[in-house]
Protein backbone atom coordinates (compact mmCIF):
# COMPACT_ATOMS: atom_id res chain seq x y z
CA UNK A 1 0.00 0.00 0.00
CA UNK A 2 0.90 3.59 -0.38
CA UNK A 3 0.89 6.55 1.86
CA UNK A 4 -0.36 9.71 -0.32
CA UNK A 5 -2.32 12.79 1.43
CA UNK A 6 -1.75 14.07 5.09
CA UNK A 7 -4.19 15.70 7.20
CA UNK A 8 -8.19 17.20 6.24
CA UNK A 9 -8.24 15.65 2.59
CA UNK A 10 -7.41 12.56 3.51
CA UNK A 11 -10.93 12.63 5.46
CA UNK A 12 -12.72 12.65 2.08
CA UNK A 13 -12.35 8.99 0.87
CA UNK A 14 -13.85 7.95 4.62
CA UNK A 15 -16.95 9.23 3.22
CA UNK A 16 -17.65 7.42 -0.16
CA UNK A 17 -20.42 8.34 -3.03
CA UNK A 18 -21.09 11.75 -0.92
CA UNK A 19 -20.56 14.86 -2.24
CA UNK A 20 -19.65 17.69 0.72
CA UNK A 21 -20.11 20.81 0.34
CA UNK A 22 -18.62 23.05 -2.48
CA UNK A 23 -18.26 26.69 -2.87
CA UNK A 24 -18.30 26.47 -6.36
CA UNK A 25 -17.51 30.19 -6.92
CA UNK A 26 -13.84 29.53 -5.83
CA UNK A 27 -13.47 25.64 -6.99
CA UNK A 28 -10.22 25.62 -8.52
CA UNK A 29 -11.01 22.54 -10.04
CA UNK A 30 -10.30 23.56 -13.87
CA UNK A 31 -13.63 22.02 -14.41
CA UNK A 32 -16.96 23.60 -16.34
CA UNK A 33 -18.76 25.93 -12.98
CA UNK A 34 -22.26 25.32 -12.64
CA UNK A 35 -23.48 27.90 -11.11
CA UNK A 36 -26.68 28.84 -9.64
CA UNK A 37 -28.40 32.60 -8.85
CA UNK A 38 -26.45 34.97 -7.67
CA UNK A 39 -28.18 35.76 -4.41
CA UNK A 40 -27.32 32.43 -3.64
CA UNK A 41 -23.47 33.32 -3.21
CA UNK A 42 -23.18 30.53 -5.56
CA UNK A 43 -22.71 28.16 -2.49
CA UNK A 44 -23.79 24.72 -3.01
CA UNK A 45 -24.86 22.22 -0.08
CA UNK A 46 -26.01 19.41 -1.82
CA UNK A 47 -25.80 17.37 -5.21
CA UNK A 48 -27.08 14.79 -6.66
CA UNK A 49 -27.16 13.24 -10.44
CA UNK A 50 -28.42 9.94 -12.08
CA UNK A 51 -27.87 7.66 -14.58
CA UNK A 52 -30.50 8.96 -16.61
CA UNK A 53 -28.66 12.24 -16.92
CA UNK A 54 -30.10 15.11 -14.79
CA UNK A 55 -28.57 16.73 -12.04
CA UNK A 56 -29.95 18.47 -8.93
CA UNK A 57 -28.30 21.19 -6.32
CA UNK A 58 -29.03 22.51 -3.33
CA UNK A 59 -27.94 25.70 -2.61
CA UNK A 60 -27.13 27.40 1.10
CA UNK A 61 -30.45 29.28 0.95
CA UNK A 62 -32.49 26.10 0.31
CA UNK A 63 -33.04 27.21 -3.43
CA UNK A 64 -33.43 23.42 -5.34
CA UNK A 65 -31.60 23.42 -8.91
CA UNK A 66 -32.36 20.96 -11.75
CA UNK A 67 -31.34 20.83 -15.10
CA UNK A 68 -30.59 17.64 -17.79
CA UNK A 69 -32.97 15.40 -20.01
CA UNK A 70 -35.66 15.83 -18.76
CA UNK A 71 -37.45 12.88 -20.48
CA UNK A 72 -40.26 11.83 -17.31
CA UNK A 73 -40.24 15.30 -15.92
CA UNK A 74 -37.53 14.79 -13.55
CA UNK A 75 -36.19 18.44 -13.53
CA UNK A 76 -39.63 19.16 -11.99
CA UNK A 77 -40.53 22.24 -14.11
CA UNK A 78 -43.76 21.07 -15.86
CA UNK A 79 -42.15 19.99 -18.75
CA UNK A 80 -40.22 17.21 -20.33
CA UNK A 81 -37.92 19.70 -22.05
CA UNK A 82 -34.40 19.29 -21.59
CA UNK A 83 -32.75 21.87 -19.50
CA UNK A 84 -29.18 22.82 -20.34
CA UNK A 85 -28.65 25.40 -17.62
CA UNK A 86 -29.45 24.94 -13.70
CA UNK A 87 -33.69 25.91 -13.28
CA UNK A 88 -35.27 26.86 -9.89
CA UNK A 89 -37.45 24.66 -9.04
CA UNK A 90 -38.39 25.79 -5.05
CA UNK A 91 -37.18 26.87 -2.14
CA UNK A 92 -36.78 25.73 1.59
CA UNK A 93 -35.25 22.64 0.09
CA UNK A 94 -32.29 20.52 2.75
CA UNK A 95 -31.27 17.43 0.43
CA UNK A 96 -32.17 16.19 -3.12
CA UNK A 97 -31.51 12.39 -4.33
CA UNK A 98 -31.78 11.89 -7.92
CA UNK A 99 -33.36 8.53 -9.08
CA UNK A 100 -32.97 6.69 -12.30
CA UNK A 101 -36.48 8.35 -13.72
CA UNK A 102 -37.69 10.24 -10.58
CA UNK A 103 -36.69 12.85 -7.92
CA UNK A 104 -36.93 12.98 -3.87
CA UNK A 105 -37.11 16.36 -2.65
CA UNK A 106 -36.84 16.96 1.23
CA UNK A 107 -37.55 20.10 2.48
CA UNK A 108 -36.55 22.25 5.64
CA UNK A 109 -39.86 21.46 6.96
CA UNK A 110 -39.33 17.98 6.98
CA UNK A 111 -42.08 16.91 4.05
CA UNK A 112 -41.23 14.98 1.33
CA UNK A 113 -41.93 15.74 -2.52
CA UNK A 114 -41.05 13.69 -5.47
CA UNK A 115 -41.34 14.01 -9.11
CA UNK A 116 -40.84 12.14 -12.43
CA UNK A 117 -41.58 8.64 -13.18
CA UNK A 118 -43.12 6.04 -11.45
CA UNK A 119 -41.78 2.70 -13.15
CA UNK A 120 -39.97 1.60 -9.77
CA UNK A 121 -42.59 3.17 -7.57
CA UNK A 122 -41.00 6.04 -6.19
CA UNK A 123 -43.05 8.55 -6.11
CA UNK A 124 -44.83 7.14 -3.45
CA UNK A 125 -48.43 7.30 -4.43
CA UNK A 126 -50.80 4.84 -5.77
CA UNK A 127 -50.74 4.86 -9.11
CA UNK A 128 -49.08 2.72 -12.09
CA UNK A 129 -45.54 2.69 -13.39
CA UNK A 130 -46.41 4.82 -16.48
CA UNK A 131 -47.69 7.34 -13.89
CA UNK A 132 -45.72 10.60 -14.61
CA UNK A 133 -45.65 13.78 -12.05
CA UNK A 134 -44.10 16.83 -13.81
CA UNK A 135 -43.56 19.10 -10.62
CA UNK A 136 -42.65 17.96 -7.26
CA UNK A 137 -45.74 16.12 -5.34
CA UNK A 138 -46.04 16.18 -1.18
CA UNK A 139 -46.22 12.45 -0.18
CA UNK A 140 -45.21 12.75 3.57
CA UNK A 141 -44.68 14.92 6.53
CA UNK A 142 -42.91 15.04 9.71
CA UNK A 143 -39.45 13.71 8.56
CA UNK A 144 -36.36 13.65 10.87
CA UNK A 145 -34.22 11.76 8.12
CA UNK A 146 -34.34 10.91 4.61
CA UNK A 147 -32.18 7.57 3.68
CA UNK A 148 -31.10 7.59 0.22
CA UNK A 149 -30.61 3.92 -1.34
CA UNK A 150 -31.89 1.36 -4.02
CA UNK A 151 -35.48 2.28 -2.57
CA UNK A 152 -36.49 5.16 -1.03
CA UNK A 153 -36.69 5.43 2.94
CA UNK A 154 -37.54 7.38 5.40
CA UNK A 155 -37.63 8.38 9.29
CA UNK A 156 -40.16 10.23 10.87
CA UNK A 157 -39.38 12.46 13.61
CA UNK A 158 -41.10 10.04 16.22
CA UNK A 159 -38.67 7.24 14.94
CA UNK A 160 -41.20 5.76 12.26
CA UNK A 161 -39.68 3.60 9.43
CA UNK A 162 -40.93 3.71 6.28
CA UNK A 163 -40.35 2.84 2.86
CA UNK A 164 -41.25 2.83 -1.16
CA UNK A 165 -40.26 2.20 -4.09
CA UNK A 166 -37.22 0.76 -5.37
CA UNK A 167 -35.84 -1.87 -7.68
CA UNK A 168 -38.08 -4.74 -6.60
CA UNK A 169 -40.99 -3.23 -4.32
CA UNK A 170 -41.70 -6.47 -2.83
CA UNK A 171 -38.00 -7.38 -1.99
CA UNK A 172 -36.83 -4.24 -0.95
CA UNK A 173 -39.32 -2.54 0.80
CA UNK A 174 -41.04 -5.66 2.84
CA UNK A 175 -44.61 -4.23 1.12
CA UNK A 176 -45.08 -8.05 -0.14
CA UNK A 177 -46.46 -6.43 -3.61
CA UNK A 178 -44.93 -5.15 -6.61
CA UNK A 179 -47.97 -3.25 -6.81
CA UNK A 180 -47.01 0.96 -6.44
CA UNK A 181 -48.00 2.36 -3.05
CA UNK A 182 -47.75 5.32 -1.04
CA UNK A 183 -45.14 5.10 1.85
CA UNK A 184 -45.48 1.56 4.34
CA UNK A 185 -44.18 2.07 7.73
CA UNK A 186 -42.11 -1.15 8.61
CA UNK A 187 -40.65 -0.67 12.38
CA UNK A 188 -40.89 1.96 15.13
CA UNK A 189 -38.02 3.36 16.95
CA UNK A 190 -35.97 3.45 14.26
CA UNK A 191 -31.90 4.62 14.00
CA UNK A 192 -30.65 3.19 10.70
CA UNK A 193 -31.50 1.67 7.58
CA UNK A 194 -29.95 0.48 4.61
CA UNK A 195 -30.69 -0.95 1.65
CA UNK A 196 -29.10 -2.32 -1.77
CA UNK A 197 -30.62 -4.12 -4.85
CA UNK A 198 -32.57 -6.68 -3.32
CA UNK A 199 -31.85 -6.88 0.09
CA UNK A 200 -32.63 -4.31 3.16
CA UNK A 201 -32.57 -4.18 6.88
CA UNK A 202 -33.35 -1.21 9.34
CA UNK A 203 -32.22 -1.15 13.05
CA UNK A 204 -34.08 0.13 15.89
CA UNK A 205 -32.89 2.08 18.95
CA UNK A 206 -33.24 -0.89 21.15
CA UNK A 207 -30.72 -3.36 18.95
CA UNK A 208 -32.94 -5.23 17.40
CA UNK A 209 -32.13 -5.15 13.40
CA UNK A 210 -34.82 -6.43 10.86
CA UNK A 211 -33.66 -8.11 7.42
CA UNK A 212 -36.06 -8.02 4.57
CA UNK A 213 -34.16 -10.45 1.40
CA UNK A 214 -36.00 -11.09 -2.12
CA UNK A 215 -40.04 -11.72 -1.57
CA UNK A 216 -40.00 -15.25 -0.79
CA UNK A 217 -37.26 -15.29 1.54
CA UNK A 218 -39.40 -13.31 4.36
CA UNK A 219 -37.94 -11.04 7.04
CA UNK A 220 -34.83 -11.98 9.57
CA UNK A 221 -34.58 -10.32 13.18
CA UNK A 222 -31.19 -10.40 15.31
CA UNK A 223 -31.19 -8.72 18.59
CA UNK A 224 -27.98 -6.78 20.32
CA UNK A 225 -26.87 -5.08 16.87
CA UNK A 226 -24.78 -2.07 16.96
CA UNK A 227 -24.43 -1.81 13.08
CA UNK A 228 -25.15 -3.63 9.85
CA UNK A 229 -24.21 -3.46 6.04
CA UNK A 230 -25.84 -4.85 3.13
CA UNK A 231 -24.15 -6.10 -0.06
CA UNK A 232 -25.29 -7.84 -3.26
CA UNK A 233 -26.25 -11.21 -1.64
CA UNK A 234 -23.72 -10.30 1.41
CA UNK A 235 -24.30 -9.64 4.82
CA UNK A 236 -22.30 -7.90 7.75
CA UNK A 237 -23.20 -7.44 11.31
CA UNK A 238 -21.45 -6.20 14.16
CA UNK A 239 -23.06 -6.75 17.73
CA UNK A 240 -22.51 -4.41 20.53
CA UNK A 241 -20.14 -6.73 22.15
CA UNK A 242 -17.62 -6.04 19.49
CA UNK A 243 -18.21 -9.24 17.36
CA UNK A 244 -18.54 -9.23 14.06
CA UNK A 245 -20.84 -11.92 12.07
CA UNK A 246 -21.15 -12.08 7.99
CA UNK A 247 -22.69 -14.50 6.23
CA UNK A 248 -24.24 -14.81 2.08
CA UNK A 249 -22.15 -15.12 -1.34
CA UNK A 250 -18.69 -16.48 -0.01
CA UNK A 251 -17.18 -17.55 -3.43
CA UNK A 252 -13.95 -14.72 -3.03
CA UNK A 253 -13.62 -16.29 0.80
CA UNK A 254 -15.69 -12.45 2.28
CA UNK A 255 -16.64 -14.35 4.89
CA UNK A 256 -13.31 -15.17 6.51
CA UNK A 257 -14.47 -18.72 7.90
CA UNK A 258 -11.22 -20.65 5.42
CA UNK A 259 -13.57 -21.73 2.83
CA UNK A 260 -15.43 -20.39 -0.36
CA UNK A 261 -18.47 -21.78 0.62
CA UNK A 262 -21.78 -20.39 0.60
CA UNK A 263 -23.23 -19.72 4.48
CA UNK A 264 -26.81 -18.89 5.02
CA UNK A 265 -26.50 -18.21 9.08
CA UNK A 266 -24.65 -15.33 10.57
CA UNK A 267 -20.89 -16.84 11.22
CA UNK A 268 -19.24 -14.88 13.64
CA UNK A 269 -15.44 -14.25 12.32
CA UNK A 270 -13.93 -11.91 14.65
CA UNK A 271 -13.80 -10.25 18.20
CA UNK A 272 -13.27 -7.12 19.41
CA UNK A 273 -14.35 -4.84 16.28
CA UNK A 274 -15.31 -1.61 16.82
CA UNK A 275 -15.78 -1.05 12.71
CA UNK A 276 -15.53 -2.47 9.14
CA UNK A 277 -16.49 -2.48 6.16
CA UNK A 278 -17.51 -4.72 3.32
CA UNK A 279 -18.12 -4.70 -0.50
CA UNK A 280 -19.58 -8.13 -2.76
CA UNK A 281 -16.16 -9.54 -2.88
CA UNK A 282 -14.20 -8.19 -0.05
CA UNK A 283 -14.18 -7.62 3.89
CA UNK A 284 -11.93 -5.32 6.24
CA UNK A 285 -12.62 -4.62 9.86
CA UNK A 286 -10.70 -2.75 12.68
CA UNK A 287 -10.06 -3.63 15.89
CA UNK A 288 -10.34 -1.79 19.38
CA UNK A 289 -6.22 -1.68 19.18
CA UNK A 290 -6.27 -0.03 15.75
CA UNK A 291 -5.09 -2.90 13.75
CA UNK A 292 -6.76 -3.84 10.40
CA UNK A 293 -7.84 -7.07 9.16
CA UNK A 294 -8.93 -8.10 5.95
CA UNK A 295 -9.86 -10.74 3.43
CA UNK A 296 -11.76 -12.00 0.09
CA UNK A 297 -11.03 -11.25 -3.18
CA UNK A 298 -7.36 -10.30 -3.87
CA UNK A 299 -6.50 -10.68 -7.73
CA UNK A 300 -4.92 -7.05 -7.30
CA UNK A 301 -3.26 -7.22 -4.61
CA UNK A 302 -6.49 -4.85 -2.95
CA UNK A 303 -5.94 -7.07 0.48
CA UNK A 304 -2.53 -5.07 0.99
CA UNK A 305 -0.71 -8.91 2.21
CA UNK A 306 2.06 -8.03 -0.37
CA UNK A 307 0.57 -10.62 -2.97
CA UNK A 308 -1.68 -10.48 -6.00
CA UNK A 309 -1.67 -13.76 -6.69
CA UNK A 310 -3.75 -15.31 -4.11
CA UNK A 311 -7.11 -14.79 -5.24
CA UNK A 312 -8.85 -15.74 -2.40
CA UNK A 313 -7.72 -14.63 1.07
CA UNK A 314 -10.11 -16.98 3.06
CA UNK A 315 -9.19 -15.74 6.27
CA UNK A 316 -8.62 -12.57 8.29
CA UNK A 317 -5.00 -10.93 7.63
CA UNK A 318 -3.51 -8.66 9.88
CA UNK A 319 -2.57 -5.82 7.38
CA UNK A 320 -1.39 -2.95 9.86
CA UNK A 321 -1.59 -0.94 13.56
CA UNK A 322 -3.23 2.64 13.79
CA UNK A 323 -6.08 2.42 11.37
CA UNK A 324 -9.16 5.09 11.82
CA UNK A 325 -11.50 4.21 9.10
CA UNK A 326 -11.53 1.63 5.80
CA UNK A 327 -13.31 2.05 2.43
CA UNK A 328 -13.44 -0.39 -0.40
CA UNK A 329 -13.70 0.24 -3.76
CA UNK A 330 -13.39 -2.34 -7.05
CA UNK A 331 -10.41 -3.59 -6.73
CA UNK A 332 -8.63 -0.88 -4.39
CA UNK A 333 -8.96 -0.12 -0.55
CA UNK A 334 -8.13 3.10 0.89
CA UNK A 335 -7.38 3.48 4.81
CA UNK A 336 -6.69 6.50 7.18
CA UNK A 337 -4.61 6.47 9.88
CA UNK A 338 -5.05 7.50 13.46
CA UNK A 339 -2.54 10.14 12.25
CA UNK A 340 -4.82 11.51 9.15
CA UNK A 341 -2.14 9.84 6.91
CA UNK A 342 -4.14 8.02 3.80
CA UNK A 343 -2.98 4.94 2.63
CA UNK A 344 -3.81 3.23 -0.95
CA UNK A 345 -3.31 -0.20 -2.43
CA UNK A 346 -4.73 -2.86 -5.01
CA UNK A 347 -5.33 -1.59 -9.01
CA UNK A 348 -3.02 0.92 -10.08
CA UNK A 349 -4.78 1.15 -13.45
CA UNK A 350 -4.11 5.38 -14.05
CA UNK A 351 -2.40 5.82 -11.73
CA UNK A 352 -5.32 5.42 -9.03
CA UNK A 353 -3.17 5.23 -5.85
CA UNK A 354 -1.33 7.84 -6.60
CA UNK A 355 2.23 6.05 -6.16
CA UNK A 356 3.78 7.79 -9.06
CA UNK A 357 2.95 5.45 -11.77
CA UNK A 358 0.27 4.07 -14.08
CA UNK A 359 0.69 0.59 -14.23
CA UNK A 360 1.04 -2.46 -12.18
CA UNK A 361 -0.54 -2.98 -8.91
CA UNK A 362 0.31 -1.36 -5.67
CA UNK A 363 0.61 -4.28 -3.01
CA UNK A 364 2.12 -3.24 0.24
CA UNK A 365 3.61 -0.28 2.24
CA UNK A 366 5.98 1.75 -0.08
Amino acid sequence: MKKILKGIFAGVLSISCMMLPVDVENTTLGMSKVKAAEDDGYQVVDFDASDSMEGAAVTKNGSLYMWGRNTNGEVGDNTTTAKHMPTRIMGDVKAVEKKARSTVILKTDGSIYTNGSNRYGDLGISASWDTKKLTPTKIMSDVKTYIPGSDCAAIKKNGDLYTWGGDSLSAITGQGSKTSKPPKKLISNAVNYKSYRFNSGALSATGDLYLWGTGEHGQMKLGDVADFDIKDHFWAVLKNNGDLFLWGDNYNGQIGNGTNIEQDKPVKVMSDVVSFCINSDRSAAIKKDGSLYMWGKNICGEIGNGNDEEYSVTKPVKIMDNAKSVSLFENVTAVITKNDDLYMFGDNYDGLTGNGQTTGNQKKTG
